[in-house]
């Protein structure tokens, strides 16, 4: 008997849990003194944005999505130490939100 495990989209919470994790997280990036100039100069419509990085969520951890764009070119020009912000301030949020759900 061959054993299935659940995709990390399903073990996150699905759309709802994608979420609770880049909801935070795109607001510690807009606050934080690095990242939001880089951010608030590409990104007009906030809103729109986090449908869309949602949507970038929900594929790479296995939901079905909408999403049909890239990844790399968008990031192409982001330095090392960007890009090492960048996961730090994730891996944070990510680490605030299991947190919340260890009894």
């Amino acid at each position: 008997m061959t054993v299935v495990s659940p995709t990390l989209y399903r073990r996150i919470g699905g759309r709802d849990g994608i979420q609770r994790l880049i909801r935070p997280f795109y607001m510690d990036v807009r606050q934080h003194e690095i990242l939001r100039p880089i951010f608030n100069a590409r990104i007009q419509n906030w809103p729109a944005h986090l449908e869309k990085i949602r949507e970038f969520w929900i594929r790479q951890t296995g939901g079905p999505s909408q999403y049909r764009g890239g990844f790399a070119g968008v990031h192409l020009l982001w330095t090392k130490n960007l890009c090492g912000i960048s996961v730090i301030k994730f891996q944070e949020t990510a680490e605030a939100l299991s947190s919340l759900y260890i009894p």
